[in-house]
C-alpha cells in the first residue's frame, strides 16, 4: 500500500469541480495494482462528497541515457571502457557496465561487466580477449523501462609477439600474458 496524498482546499463552504493528478509509480510489477480513493475531512461542514471521472493513464517509462567511453589500457587479452550514466530516465538505474563482441553493437546479453547501480561514471575491466582481434564494446543501462545503451565503439587488441631473440632463464619463467606454457 502506498499512500500519496493530494488535496484540494477551498476557503468558502461550496468546493465544486477539481481535477486532481497524481502519479503512482510503486508497485507496479505486480500482477495486479489496485487504486482506492479516500476522502477525509469535516462531514458536517461539507455534504457529497464524491469523485468520479477517474481517469488511469499507462506509466510510459523512459530508458536512461548512457555515454560510451573510449577504451584504454588496451593489451592482447585486456581492455578498460566504461561510461557515465546522465540520466536516469524516470526510474532507478539498477545495472550499468560494459558489453563487447567482435560484432558490431553488442548486447548485454553477451560478453559483459556489472559495474554498479545509479547515474554517475563507471570503469569497466574487460577481460578474456583474443590478441590482434578487433573489438566492439558499449556501455549499457537498465531501469524500469529496460536497456540503454552508448554509441558502439571499437578497439584492436595488440598482437602477442615477442621481439626476438626472446631470452628466459626457465627458472622461474616470465612469459608474455597471451603465451600459454
Amino acid at each position: 500500500w502506498t499512500n500519496e496524498a493530494w488535496s484540494v482546499y477551498s476557503s468558502g463552504i461550496n468546493v465544486g469541480p477539481a481535477i486532481v493528478s497524481t502519479s503512482i509509480l510503486s508497485n507496479l510489477n505486480s500482477p495486479a495494482t489496485y487504486i482506492a480513493f479516500a476522502i477525509e475531512g469535516n462531514l458536517v461542514q461539507y455534504d457529497y462528497w464524491y469523485i468520479d471521472d477517474v481517469s488511469v493513464d499507462e506509466y510510459s517509462p523512459v530508458l536512461p541515457t548512457v555515454i560510451t567511453a573510449d577504451p584504454t589500457s588496451i593489451t592482447p587479452v585486456t581492455a578498460s571502457s566504461g561510461g557515465t550514466v546522465t540520466a536516469a530516465g524516470g526510474s532507478n538505474v539498477s545495472a550499468r557496465g560494459v558489453c563487447w563482441s567482435t560484432a558490431t553493437n553488442p548486447v548485454v546479453s553477451g560478453y559483459h561487466t556489472t559495474n554498479g547501480s545509479g547515474t554517475g561514471s563507471f570503469t569497466s575491466s574487460i577481460t578474456g580477449l583474443a590478441p590482434n582481434t578487433t573489438y566492439h564494446v558499449r556501455a549499457y543501462a537498465t531501469n524500469m523501462g529496460g536497456t540503454a545503451y552508448g554509441s558502439d565503439l571499437t578497439f584492436t587488441t595488440l598482437s602477442c609477439e615477442a621481439s626476438l631473440p626472446f631470452s628466459e632463464t626457465f627458472a622461474n619463467p616470465t612469459f608474455p600474458t597471451c603465451w600459454t606454457t
